[in-house]
């Protein structure tokens, strides 16, 4: 494919080859899958919709970028690929490179029946955004006792994203930042 015919979306990948077959590889270049990934959103300007998410030594792995307007948020890999789109109208959508086609929000991080959590499909299942403390936690919906597979914790001037080794095995790294990302946004989401 020549150089004029990309587009905002590259499917091509750099990630190591997957040690488990034909899964993909969902962990960042460097991290130890022996323990939890953690992520930090940082540099607010002056929103999380502007903003970079960097690892413990400083390294950026993701940048969130809106448009002037901004009708367009997007979320971008260290390569500068676009992972996500979001596009902010009065029925916002978004789409996740390889994991959710275009769809509205309310369809793919929409409001359980009782309220009290957000489901998230990726794939062909589900999973439950739900406080937990001072946290938001992400669990499988399919679990009899449930552990948090994604641990969102937020400061004055951080948000912090904690993905455990079976999240990044069940490839929900970015559909994580993404949801993170809209529900730290302050946008309504509905």
């Amino acid at each position: 494919m020549g150089q004029s015919n990309q587009s905002a979306w590259d499917y091509g990948s750099s990630a190591p080859p997957s040690v488990y077959g034909a899964l993909p590889y969902g962990a960042p270049a460097g991290h130890d899958l022996g323990g939890p990934l953690c992520l930090t959103f940082a540099a607010f300007s002056p929103t999380i919709l502007h903003s970079v998410l960097i690892d413990a030594k400083a390294n950026i792995h993701y940048r969130v970028e809106s448009n002037s307007s901004p009708i367009f948020t997007f979320i971008k890999d260290s390569r500068g690929r676009s992972v996500a789109i979001i596009e902010w109208r009065s029925h916002p959508t978004i789409e996740i490179r390889g994991v959710a086609p275009k769809q509205s929000i309310q369809n793919w991080l929409g409001l359980s029946r009782d309220g009290l959590s957000r489901i998230m499909t990726v794939g062909n299942r589900q999973y439950a955004w739900a406080p937990n403390g001072r946290h938001i936690c992400l669990y499988a919906t399919s679990s009899a006792a449930p552990q948090p597979l994604v641990t969102v914790s937020k400061t004055q001037a951080t948000v912090t994203l904690e993905v455990t080794p079976r999240a990044l095995e069940l490839g929900l790294l970015e559909p994580s930042i993404v949801a993170t990302v809209l529900l730290q946004s302050g946008r309504n989401i509905d």
